[in-house]
């Protein structure tokens, strides 16, 4: 157990809405402007470009993808491609089984006004094959998927919008992404997850000016690779709500003042690996989250700008567990290594430093010497005021760990067949109408 003198903390929150009610105080909030643009975006309907395919084996029917989707009835229908297609204006499919036969080739569906691939009605969208299948928007949200029963596996998926989401699911949809996912416009979100919905990437998410994952009521999202993110003080790179269950098989890292990981009211974050943050908080859980990282978090304070109090922080029954090191740097004064409150617990299986501030309990500064009987076998390095805790052992447990149980996300969609701008996603919520459901929303603490 490693800890570096005592100083006092600060206790401040960095909370702002993440969405807001799905009253008419949205288009208030959202200006007249803005509101003009998402609404026109949302209704353009989608005109497939010309492209040389076939479907079911039979020649094209008009050469028109749109139309020709448009036309399949029930069952499953193989689309096979004879050459590269590029969809211009955007791709909508709804109430459809369709399984796209790569056959060497690229299909790019693009945006420049709107969504890339709507994806609705218990559609089951898919591909096989060698190529790639991957949709883009320049203009709206990429991919929004929508409605019980509809899924979508694709091999790519990029926004560069401003404000808008790379991907969009709602109401027991699933996506599958066998690949990364970008969103590179300032304030476009990577992965928004609504309503019983799951979302899987097999690859990176890369977010360049904006918020990581917004996970609310009982979804699932995993990341089997990293997360990187850059923001500002009210992004993160993980949002989680209402018994969201988030994992990422990588490492999160954040750059700009944007937090690692916000979770919220019982919803579960794993990390396996490590969490590294450029002026904000690595770890922030409330409200009985669970929190678990079994890598290092490295917490850095560029300045005192940050809302946040600690590198790690747990309050009003959340716990955070951390199977190695964890190391705070600060600039400025008045940061703590660790912050609990309101019988939040930090569990920590390494050493912890901190250049200032080493424990921050329900207000109160604990220096080293403040250690108390511990209460937890193998931890001999207890902090607590009696009802928030802080163990810290210099025993780091293998580096095996056991994760958690691999959602259902994953299962749902086999590969073959099938910003955060507050004021924005606000609209976004209320014109699909789940929002009331998932109780989308980023708390503010002080």
């Amino acid at each position: 157990m490693l800890f570096t003198t005592t100083c006092s903390s600060v206790s401040s929150g960095r909370f702002s809405s993440l969405f807001f009610s799905y009253t008419p105080r949205f288009l208030y909030t959202l200006g007249s402007t803005q509101a003009i643009r998402f609404f026109a975006g949302m209704s353009l309907a989608a005109n497939a470009g010309v492209g040389d395919y076939d479907i079911n084996g039979a020649p094209l029917l008009t050469g028109n993808l749109q139309d020709d989707i448009d036309a399949l009835g029930d069952g499953q229908h193989t689309i096979t491609l004879h050459s590269d297609v590029f969809i211009v204006e955007g791709l909508e499919i709804g109430g459809k089984n369709i399984v796209f036969d790569l056959n060497t080739h690229k299909l790019e569906i693009s945006n420049h006004a709107g969504v890339g691939l709507h994806v609705h009605g218990g559609s089951k969208v898919g591909y096989t094959g060698v190529g790639s299948f991957t949709v883009s928007s320049t203009g709206g949200n990429a991919l929004k998927v929508e409605g019980r029963g509809s899924f979508c596996t694709l091999t790519g998926v990029q926004v560069d919008a401003g404000n808008y989401a790379a991907i969009l699911s709602a109401a027991q949809a699933i996506v599958v992404v066998n690949g990364d996912v970008e969103a590179l416009g300032a304030g476009d979100i990577g992965l928004i997850a609504g309503s019983g919905s799951g979302i899987t990437v097999n690859g990176n998410t890369i977010v360049a000016d904006g918020d990581g994952i917004g996970a609310f009521k009982n979804t699932e999202v995993i990341i089997n690779g990293d997360l990187w993110v850059s923001g500002d003080s009210d992004n993160e790179g993980i949002y989680s709500d209402l018994g969201a269950n988030v994992t990422v098989r990588g490492n999160v890292n954040m750059t700009g003042a944007a937090r690692g990981i916000g979770a919220w009211e019982k919803s579960t974050v794993f990390v396996a690996g490590d969490i590294t943050t450029s002026n904000g908080a690595a770890v922030y859980a409330d409200e009985a989250a669970m929190v678990t990282v079994n890598g290092m978090v490295n917490a850095t304070f560029t300045s005192a700008s940050s809302g946040d109090a600690a590198g790690i922080v747990a309050r009003d029954g959340a716990a955070i567990f951390v199977k190695r090191d964890v190391v705070m740097t600060s600039a400025a004064p008045g940061y703590a290594g660790v912050e609990v409150r309101a019988g939040g617990v930090v569990t920590i299986d390494g050493t912890l430093t901190a250049p200032t501030t080493c424990i921050n309990i329900d207000g109160m500064v604990k220096t080293v010497a403040d250690v108390v009987p511990s209460d937890k076998v193998g931890y001999s390095n207890m902090y607590s005021d009696g009802a928030s805790s802080v163990w810290v052992t210099r025993f780091s447990v293998p580096a095996t760990l056991i994760a958690p149980a691999t959602p259902v996300a994953s299962a749902a969609a086999p590969v073959a067949v099938p910003a955060l701008n507050p004021a924005l996603l606000a609209a976004l919520a209320a014109a699909l109408g789940w929002m009331a459901s998932a109780g989308f929303r980023r708390k503010r603490r002080s």
